[in-house]
């Protein structure tokens, strides 16, 4: 009834037909709850959710993100019957056809992947014996499946709104060119839409900053003059400051990236909560597996999350 290939064409015939003439019709939902049940009346444990990411690094922040995450994750999971595991790839030899063994040994269906990094999207797997959920912001690899994912255009709107209201008006993005092109160009596209609706600023153009040194921003903002700074990361304020300008009474400054509550700088920007894109996922995963949705769909779900605006003491008024 599930198509289980282990099952001859013949039996399938048979069985088939039995049910049809008893007028048996089945439910992909029962059938998922009672697998769940039968897991863990044997395990005497919660089924496992797999939450797959890249092996974190050993920075504060990266830590702090992955036991948010999981934090997050497992509080989500526990409301719902399940627990989360957490696997890292490339973390003591886990490759991807490793990961797969291990996942289909273990009879864990559910999985989170956090495609956060090239290395998480190029993942390979079984895709249709999993039900799958991807959070992150790259799209470029997500091969049909339900995401889960920042709100890249309500957060450049946001960010931009906040700045106007404080009467600001030659605004200047920064952005990351390859992040963008990994989630589509959709923060590209908001930040052009912002400009074309703000001729003040228009003749200011979207500056990479990956990989590039501190002379081409600081070329780029005394060519520009902008009164304002929206930028995903914090190199453009340490460069500011280096340059000598003090922030926020000679330029003002936001990102729009993710600002770090825990390092107590009192930047002003958005925050996107990594772990509740997590959360989020964990809860897509469960209802598919209840509804037995497996593998890449035809028409896979975006859930889009909006950041959350934090007032901060770089974006004052003037």
């Amino acid at each position: 009834m599930r198509g289980v290939d282990k099952v001859s064409e013949k039996t399938k015939a048979k069985v088939l037909k039995a049910a049809k003439e008893v007028g048996y019709k089945h439910s992909p939902i029962v059938s998922t709850v009672m697998g769940h049940l039968a897991r863990t009346r044997e395990s005497e444990h919660a089924a496992p959710i797999a939450l797959v990411i890249d092996k974190p690094n050993q920075s504060d922040v990266h830590k702090l993100t992955t036991k948010d995450m999981m934090t997050r994750a497992q509080a989500r999971a526990d409301g719902l019957g399940f627990k989360v595991e957490l696997f890292a790839l490339h973390e003591n030899g886990l490759t991807s056809e490793r990961l797969n063994s291990i996942l289909i040994a273990r009879g864990i269906q559910g999985v989170v992947l956090n495609v956060a990094s090239e290395r998480t999207a190029a993942i390979e797997l079984d895709w249709e014996k999993f039900c799958i959920v991807t959070s992150g912001g790259r799209m470029d690899h997500c091969r049909n499946l339900h995401t889960v994912r920042s709100d890249a255009p309500q957060v450049i709107a946001r960010v931009s709104r906040e700045a106007r209201s404080r009467g600001y008006k030659r605004i200047g993005f920064c952005h990351f060119k390859a992040v963008g092109d990994a989630i589509g160009g959709l923060s590209e596209s908001a930040i052009f839409y912002e400009q074309a609706n703000r001729p003040e600023c228009a003749d200011i153009p979207l500056l990479d900053t990956v990989g590039q040194p501190p002379e081409v921003f600081k070329e780029w903002f005394n060519t520009y003059k902008p009164d304002a700074v929206l930028s995903p990361s914090n190199y453009e304020l340490q460069w500011l400051h280096e340059k000598g300008y003090r922030v926020p009474k000679d330029i003002r400054y936001a990102n729009y990236g993710q600002v770090d509550l825990e390092d107590g700088s009192d930047i002003s920007g958005i925050v996107q909560y990594k772990g509740e894109l997590i959360a989020a996922a964990v809860e897509l995963v469960v209802t598919n597996l209840l509804y037995g949705r497996f593998g890449p769909q035809e028409k896979p779900t975006r859930t889009l999350l909006p950041g959350q605006w934090v007032e901060g003491s770089t974006l004052r008024k003037p």
